[in-house]
């Protein structure tokens, strides 16, 4: 949305404009949403606010939450995007009916929406990536960074803001502060132990992956130099994201038979659904092979 356009639909709607900066504001201070969470809240807000005509008196209604989602369907959003918007908002009028704001709970029903299995690296590709050559203190960086996403993991913004006071090398464990400010451990196998240790071992900075001027490195930076040591291997195309890094760890952990519940751990979920949507990716294979390995009939026949 537009300034402009933003400032139009306040100025049509200043009752709904401020109980939403209140939401938003108790989500941040209470709940301790992390920047990208609130920049989805404020984006799906601010979708709300466009159809502010369907509203009253600044609160939602259910024929305005109706209308809300099909003027999304009719500018062509995707199922897929409206969703999220949609779960965002549901949390909002959770929030309007806790707060006393409405008499009844209004929720938007998600719309269908098939889930396709999870596009991630290969194995031959994470080969090429970890036995690469890097050329260059950036590309020794990226390659140490990859390593250590695919070892733990963790989101991007998660393994640049790792400290190097946070890692237990004895231990093979790291301290990771995580979304909303939640802190959990995380363990690493001893390669991965390997390159952090000759990657930090001589230098004096805060961060494990600083810049030359010792600050925290940004995730875009971070994204930029992975894809540029992708490249240098031969990796290249749409799934060489950062959060591909942690696709492959979590399926690869669950078809080697690692247990849903500490993959939810490991992966700082604080809803253990979020953490099955890798099982989408778990193909024919792996659920033949875990069919044979369960099933009553193959043990008790």
């Amino acid at each position: 949305m537009s300034r402009k356009s933003q400032e139009s639909t306040e100025a049509r709607s200043p009752q709904l404009y401020d109980v939403q900066e209140t939401f938003l504001k108790a989500g941040s201070y209470l709940r301790n949403w992390g920047r990208l969470t609130q920049r989805t809240y404020r984006q799906a807000m601010q979708s709300l606010r466009a159809d502010a005509p369907f509203l009253q008196d600044g609160i939602p209604t259910k024929s305005s939450l109706d209308g809300w989602v099909i003027a999304l369907k009719q500018r062509g959003v995707s199922a897929g995007g409206i969703n999220m918007y949609a779960r965002a908002i549901n949390s909002y009028l959770t929030w309007l009916h806790e707060e006393g704001k409405t008499p009844t709970r209004l929720r938007i029903k998600l719309l269908p929406h098939p889930l396709k299995p999870l596009t991630t690296f290969t194995d031959a590709e994470v080969k090429r990536l970890l036995h690469g050559t890097p050329r260059g203190m950036n590309q020794k960086r990226s390659k140490t960074l990859l390593t250590l996403l695919f070892d733990t993991g963790l989101r991007i913004g998660e393994a640049v803001g790792l400290e190097q006071q946070n890692g237990d090398f004895d231990n093979l464990m790291l301290r990771i502060l995580g979304k909303g400010n939640r802190e959990r451990i995380v363990p690493i196998s001893p390669e991965c132990r390997k390159a952090l240790w000759r990657f930090c071992s001589d230098s004096k900075r805060q961060y494990v992956f600083g810049t030359r001027s010792g600050l925290k490195m940004s995730t875009r930076n971070a994204y930029r130099d992975l894809k540029d040591y992708a490249a240098h291997c031969g990796v290249s195309g749409k799934h060489v994201h950062p959060h591909a890094f942690r696709h492959y760890f979590a399926v690869t952990y669950l078809r080697n038979n690692g247990d849903l519940y500490r993959l939810s751990r490991i992966l700082g979920h604080s809803n253990i659904t979020t953490t099955s949507i890798y099982l989408r990716s778990t193909g024919i294979d792996q659920l033949r092979e875990a069919h044979a390995q369960c099933s009553p009939l193959r043990r008790l026949a």
